[in-house]
Formats: C-alpha cells, structure tokens, sequence
C-alpha cells in the first residue's frame, strides 16, 4: 500500500539498518576465505616450500658431484706426477751406470781397446799404449820367505779429455792381488798427461763428449820372467 503524503515510508529503518551491516570497502580476500580454501593456499605454500628444498638438494648434490670430478682429477694428477718423479728417479739411477755420471767430466764414449787395430786412431793408441808401459812395474808378492812374481790380470778403463788430460779411471776387473791393482793404477797416473786426443778420434764419440773412453788389459806373466803385456 503506498504510503501517505508526508509520512516516511515504514521499510526504510530496515534497509538503513541493512546498509549499517554491510562493509563499505570491498571484501578482502584473506578474511572472505573459507576454511577449505585456507586448506589449498597452506597446500600450495607447503609444495612451493618442498620445490625448494628439493631444488636446494639438487644443488649441493650437482656441487658434490662437481668437487668428487675435481677430487678425482686432484688425484689423477698426483698419480701422473709420480709417475714423471719414477721415470726421472729410474733416469737418473740409468745414468749413474752410464759413461755421463759425475767424475767422468762429460766424457760420453763407452771405450775402445787399447789394442785397437783400427788405422782411424791406432797411432795415438800406440803412443798412449807406449806412454803407460814405460811407467808400469812389476812387483813380486812375498810368500814363503821369497818374493815371487805372480801371474795374474786386470782391466781398467780411463778416460782422457781433448787436451790429453786424465779425467778418470776404474778398475773394471781386479787382479788375484790388490798391489797389481797398483802398480797398473799408477803407470797410468803417472803416464798423464797423454798426448791431445786427435780430431779424427774425437769425431767418433757422441756429440758433447769433452773426450775419449780407453779400455786397457794388464797381463802379469809370472812363467816368462815377470814379462808384462798391455792390450
């Protein structure tokens, strides 16, 4: 029924009272949500926070990974360093057995015979030979209340550098009696200097070598009169 002139329309306390009730700003959307929808975004924080995780894990195990390769490499190499040190330790010991180990003084020739027939260098072979013979004695070994001479030998090898120097000596095979050893030792001493070693010899021996490797046999004949022989 329409209201009368002048007199308020009797719904409109209750839509005031209506419009009291409801928010002037719109809804938010953190309060208007209901308890499953709360439910779905604590789901999804939780699969969001879980990604990471595993996405973390992945990390250090890749990071793992990448330092047992460096690890492995780290030891592959050590390994290859040794190795070298072996090989240049079994170099060196090769070395010390070589005409190049220290004393020699760089003489790299590995000997030739004093007795030598070859006509390259067999007259300076001779003058050597000659040189050695003209200092080595020979003594008797006392036994039995007599001196006797004994017939035994022995090989030296000596090297003699460009100017006809002696460099070295080594006795490669000892007689029955040291004083052999000597007396051989000596002649050879004393017979030094030795004549330059000529350049046709020189030619022979391996590049860098300061001089020549000579190999001499020193024979004692005790049954002919104390007779000696240098081959």
């Amino acid at each position: 029924m329409p209201s009368a002139p002048g007199l308020v329309n009797p719904r409109l306390p209750f839509l005031f009272a209506l419009a009291a009730r409801q928010p002037c700003d719109p809804p938010d959307p953190l309060h208007d949500l209901g308890p499953r929808d709360v439910a779905d975004d604590e789901g999804d924080a939780q699969g969001r926070a879980a990604a990471a995780v595993a996405d973390a894990a992945v990390g250090v195990v890749e990071l793992m990974d990448r330092r047992s390769k460096l690890r492995q490499f780290g030891l592959v190499l050590a390994a290859l360093v040794l190795l070298i040190a072996g090989c240049a330790t079994q170099s060196q010991k090769t070395m010390s057995t070589s005409p190049r180990e220290p004393g020699r003084g760089g003489i790299l020739h590995s000997g030739i015979a004093l007795d030598s027939t070859d006509p390259l260098y067999s007259e300076y072979l001779d003058h050597v030979r000659k040189r050695i013979q003209e200092k080595w004695g020979y003594p008797c070994v006392s036994a039995n209340r007599s001196c006797e001479y004994k017939s035994t030998s022995l090989e030296v090898e000596f090297g003699i550098l460009k100017d006809g120097r002696l460099q070295y000596m080594e006795i490669m095979r000892s007689a029955d009696f040291p004083i052999y050893d000597e007396y051989a030792a000596t002649a050879i001493k004393l017979a030094s200097p030795f004549p330059p070693v000529p350049p046709a010899l020189m030619a022979v021996t391996p590049p860098g070598s300061t001089g020549i490797a000579l190999r001499g046999r020193f024979i004692y004949d005790g049954n002919r009169q104390g007779q000696q022989l240098l081959r």
